[in-house]
C-alpha cells in the first residue's frame, strides 16, 4: 500500500498532494520545484548580464551545506523575502512555464497562482495520514537477519547503528557496562523518521517525528506531519538545505549594507581628523605607517595561527577517527571472544569423555588463535603515538626579533659598509659583498668601479640588493670598486675602496649552449668530436678583447685525411661550416703534412708539416698587436696580422667525425719574437 502513497516526481509519500488536469497527483512542493526548472532560461552564456545576480546567489552557500554562508564583498545582492529561489527565477515569476505530469507526461501551462489553487486530493492526504500514524515497524533485526525468518526490531541503537529485537537486545545490547551510555529509541519511530532520510532533530508538535523542512512564514522547523495540518496550507515551505540558501543570502545582504556603512563611518571619522601642526601631520603619519607594518606582521601571525590550529585540528580529528576504529574493532573482539568463552565453558562441561576429546582439539585451536589475536591488537594499541600530541612549536626566533624591533632614523644614509670575506674574483668576473649600518633607512644602492687602470669610476648598478657579479672585465687587472646607499633624503658618502684583481690568464671550457648539435661533448666540455662527416663548429665559453691569451688543443683521434680548423672567431659565426670560411672567423686548418691561414674562404700563407695522433696545436691571440700565432708540438708554425680589430674574439675550432681533440686553457703565452 505504501507504493500507492508515494509520489512519482519525489519517490516519497505525498506531501501536500494536489489534482493536475490529467487527475493524476503530485506534491505541490515537487509542483513548485517543475515551474522553477521550467523557468530557467536555457543556454544562458556565463557572465551575461542576466545571471550575474544568480552566480552571485549561489556563490553565497552552494559550495557547502555545513558552512557559515556569509559572503561579504562591495557589491550588493538582490533578494526579495516573497521569492525564495535564486534571482532568475525571481525574474520569471511571472511569467507562465509548462510542467509535465511525472505519470503520463500531460503538459500544462502554469505558473505559481495556477499551482495555488490545483485542487487537494485530501483522500490521499488522509491515507498517507493514517499510514504515518498506524504503520507497524517494517524494520528487522540485524543480528538475526541470517535466519529463515527473521523477527521485526523492536530498537535502534544510535550509536550501534543495529537494530535488535528483543532477544538480541538482551544478549548482544544489555542496558549495562559499555552499552550503558548509548541512546536507544523505538524502531518503529526510527524507521518512519527514516523513510525521508533525514534522521536528526525532533519536530516540536510530532515528539517522534525528525523535522525535515522550515516554514518560512512561521520562521520554525517542522516535519512531515506538520505539513498536512491547515495550519501550513498557504505557508511558503522549503526543504531545510533551500531555507538555509535563503535565509543565509539575506543576512549576506545585510552584512553587505552594514559593511557599507562601516566603511562611510569609518570615513567620516577620517575626515574629523586634522591638525594644522606638520610636526603633528608627520608623527600621524608615521604612527599610521607603524600601525600599518605591524598589523601586516600580526596578520601574518594570526593566518599562520590559524594554519597550526587547523592542522592541529586535522590531526585531532585524525586521532579520533583512529580511537573510534580501534574502539569499533575491540568491541568486535570482545564480542567474539565472550561467545568464545560461553562456547569453552560449555566444552568444560561436556561428560562424554570421547565427545570432549573429538572438539577439544578445534576448541584449542580457536582459543589459541583468539589468544593471539588479541596479543597483536594489544600491542598495536600499546604505542601510544596516537594518543598525544608529540609536537613542539619554537616561536624563540620570532620573540627575539619582535624585542630587536626600532626606529630606523630618516636622515640621510650614513656610508655602507664592503664586506671584503664576500668579495672574490673568478676569471675575468669580480663579485661584491656590501651592507648597511641598522641604525639608518635604505632604500638602494650604487655600485662603481673604475676601469682597471686607477680611471675615473663609473655606474655599474643601482637597485636593492647587496651582492652584484660584473662580467666581461679585462684580464690581468685589477678594478676598485665603492658603494653608495641612499634613501628620499639623500645619497649616502663612498664606501670604502675595495680592489679586486682578474685572473692573469684564461680558464674556459668550450660551450655546449650554442655548439651545433652534430658536436659531441664530454670530459666537462674539454674533449669533443663530431657524429658528421661535414665540419662543425664550436667556440669557448669566454671571449677576449684586450691582452694576451693562449690555449692548446691535443689530437686525441685523426682517422683518414680530415682537416681540422683552429683559431678565433666572433659570436656570430656560422656553426655548420669549416672555420675560416666567412668573414666571422680566422683559422688555420691543418692535415697530416701541410697547413693553410683561411679567412673569408681566402687562402694564404701555407706551411709545410702536420698533425697526427697525439699531436698538439698551440694558439696565441695577441690583442695588443692583433696578430694570431700558431704552434704544432711547442714549434712557431706561423704569425698571421688580423686587419679586422675592436669587439669581442672567441677561441674556436671546426672538426668532422673523423678526429677528437681535447682543449687546454690556463696557460702561460709562449714568448715570440
Amino acid at each position: 500500500m505504501a507504493s500507492n502513497l508515494k509520489c512519482n516526481e519525489c519517490k516519497s509519500l505525498f506531501i501536500q498532494p494536489r489534482f493536475l488536469p490529467c487527475r493524476h497527483s503530485i506534491c505541490y512542493l515537487c509542483a513548485v520545484q517543475l515551474l522553477r526548472k521550467s523557468s530557467q532560461p536555457p543556454n544562458r552564456v556565463a557572465g551575461s548580464a542576466d545571471n550575474v545576480a544568480e552566480d552571485a546567489s549561489d556563490s553565497l552557500s552552494v559550495s557547502s551545506e555545513t558552512d557559515s554562508g556569509v559572503f561579504v564583498n562591495g557589491s550588493a545582492i538582490s533578494h526579495d523575502r516573497n521569492s525564495r529561489y535564486s534571482s532568475s527565477a525571481l525574474q520569471n515569476q511571472n511569467s507562465a512555464s509548462v510542467i509535465k505530469c511525472p505519470v503520463c507526461q500531460y503538459e500544462m501551462v502554469a505558473d505559481d497562482q495556477t499551482l495555488r489553487d490545483l485542487p487537494h486530493n485530501h483522500e490521499v492526504a488522509d491515507k498517507v495520514k493514517s499510514f504515518l500514524s498506524n504503520a507497524t515497524p517494517l524494520a528487522k533485526c540485524q543480528l538475526c537477519a541470517d535466519k529463515d525468518v527473521p523477527l521485526e526490531a523492536t530498537i535502534f541503537c544510535e550509536q550501534c547503528k543495529v537494530y535488535y529485537c528483543s532477544k538480541c537486545k538482551d544478549t548482544s545490547h544489555p542496558s549495562r557496562g559499555p552499552f550503558l551510555t548509548h541512546n536507544v529509541v523505538s524502531a518503529h519511530h526510527w524507521f518512519l523518521a527514516t523513510l525521508k532520510n533525514v534522521p536528526g532533530a525532533k519536530c516540536v508538535m510530532h515528539s517522534t517525528q525528525s523535522v525535515t523542512y522550515y516554514c518560512l512564514d512561521c520562521t520554525r522547523l517542522i516535519c512531515v506531519q506538520c505539513l498536512e495540518d491547515d495550519s501550513h496550507s498557504k505557508h511558503d515551505v522549503q526543504a531545510i538545505s533551500a531555507a538555509t540558501k535563503i535565509l543565509k543570502s539575506e543576512i549576506s545582504q545585510g552584512l553587505n549594507s552594514l559593511s557599507d556603512k562601516a566603511k562611510q563611518a569609518k570615513d567620516l571619522v577620517a575626515n574629523f581628523k586634522g591638525s594644522s601642526e606638520s610636526l603633528q601631520e608627520d608623527a600621524v603619519s608615521f604612527e599610521t605607517r607603524v600601525v600599518c607594518e605591524f598589523d601586516a606582521v600580526i596578520e601574518a601571525l594570526q593566518r599562520r595561527k590559524e594554519q597550526l590550529i587547523a592542522e592541529l585540528e586535522r590531526e585531532k580529528q585524525r586521532k579520533q577517527q583512529v580511537f573510534k576504529k580501534s574502539s569499533q574493532e575491540c568491541t568486535q573482539y570482545l564480542r567474539q571472544t565472550t561467545g568464545l568463552i560461553e562456547y569453552c565453558l560449555e566444552v568444560l562441561q561436556e561428560s562424554d569423555q570421547i565427545s570432549f576429546l573429538q572438539i577439544s582439539g578445534p576448541v584449542i585451536k580457536r582459543v589459541y588463535e583468539a589468544d593471539m589475536q588479541w596479543r597483536r591488537k594489544l600491542h598495536e594499541e600499546g604505542d601510544d603515538s596516537n594518543r598525544s600530541f608529540r609536537y613542539k612549536i619554537d616561536c624563540s626566533n620570532v620573540r627575539q626579533l619582535a624585542e630587536e624591533l626600532n626606529f630606523c632614523k630618516l636622515d640621510v644614509p650614513t656610508a655602507p659598509l664592503i664586506v671584503t670575506d664576500e668579495c672574490y674574483a673568478e676569471n675575468n668576473s669580480v663579485s661584491f659583498s656590501w651592507r648597511s649600518h641598522s641604525s639608518t633607512w635604505v632604500d638602494g644602492y650604487i655600485l662603481e668601479i673604475d676601469d682597471g687602470k686607477m680611471g675615473r669610476f663609473r655606474e655599474v648598478y643601482r637597485g636593492k640588493e647587496t651582492v652584484c657579479t660584473i662580467d666581461g672585465l679585462h684580464f690581468g687587472m685589477s678594478y676598485r670598486a665603492r658603494v653608495r646607499c641612499f634613501n628620499e633624503c639623500g645619497v649616502s658618502p663612498h664606501s670604502e675602496v675595495v680592489a679586486l684583481s682578474t685572473s692573469k690568464v684564461a680558464w674556459f671550457t668550450l660551450n655546449s649552449e650554442d655548439a651545433h648539435p652534430d658536436l659531441i661533448l664530454s670530459n666537462a666540455n674539454s674533449t669533443i668530436t663530431s657524429s658528421s662527416f661535414d665540419e662543425r663548429v664550436v667556440l669557448g665559453s669566454i671571449g677576449f678583447s684586450k691582452g694576451k691569451h693562449y690555449w692548446e688543443i691535443t689530437i686525441d683521434r685523426y682517422d683518414s685525411l680530415p682537416d681540422p680548423a683552429f683559431g678565433i672567431a666572433r659570436q656570430d659565426v656560422p656553426r655548420d661550416c669549416m672555420l675560416g670560411k666567412d668573414s666571422k672567423s680566422w683559422a688555420l686548418y691543418i692535415d697530416r703534412k701541410r697547413s693553410y691561414f683561411m679567412h673569408n674562404n681566402v687562402h694564404s700563407q701555407g706551411s709545410s708539416g702536420g698533425i697526427g695522433l697525439g699531436s698538439v696545436v698551440g694558439v696565441l691571440i695577441n690583442l695588443e698587436k692583433y696578430l694570431l700565432t700558431f704552434f704544432v708540438d711547442g714549434k712557431l708554425l706561423d704569425t698571421f696580422v688580423l686587419h679586422e680589430v675592436g669587439g669581442i674574439f672567441f677561441p674556436a675550432l671546426s672538426l668532422n667525425r673523423n678526429v677528437q681533440a681535447t682543449i687546454h686553457t690556463g696557460l702561460t703565452p709562449p714568448e715570440t719574437s
